[in-house]
Order: C-alpha cells, then sequence, then structure tokens
C-alpha cells in the first residue's frame, strides 16, 4: 500500500520484517501503542482504560528499544 497511508502497526511490522528492530523491540513498540492510543479521550472513555505512570514508562521503553537498535544497526554499517 501507500506508505504515506502507513500507521505505527505498519511500520513497526515493516521494521520487525527487515530487521531493523528485534523482535523484542517489535513487542514493546506493540505496547506502546495501546498507551499511545490513550492519550485520544474518545478512546479512553470506550475502553475504560486509564493514562498512568506505567503506561507512559512502557512508550519510553518502546523509544529506548528502537533508539538502541538503531544505533547497533547503525554501528555495523547497515
Amino acid at each position: 500500500g501507500d506508505i504515506l497511508r502507513w500507521d505505527l502497526s505498519d511500520l513497526i511490522g515493516v521494521a520487525k520484517e527487515l530487521k531493523i528492530i528485534s523482535e523484542k523491540t517489535a513487542a514493546q513498540a506493540t505496547l506502546s501503542r495501546e498507551a499511545r492510543n490513550l492519550i485520544h479521550p474518545g478512546k479512553m472513555l470506550r475502553d475504560r482504560a486509564e493514562c498512568h505512570r506505567g503506561t507512559a514508562f512502557a512508550a519510553a521503553a518502546a523509544i529506548d528499544h528502537v533508539v538502541r537498535d538503531l544505533e547497533q544497526a547503525a554501528a555495523k554499517g547497515e
């Protein structure tokens, strides 16, 4: 499909398939998608979900994993 229409799950899947990110990073990034969805008030109300420190840490962990994977790839010249 049109890459400009990809959402975060598409990007995670392609990055994992191309081995740009590890399986562990893909799993953490997928968890962060749920945390990201919590910023939408309608979604919070529909799912009775709450955004709190733990969900913020999940999102921060995903970013940390992605950065680490990209740094390792860059060090290898990939």
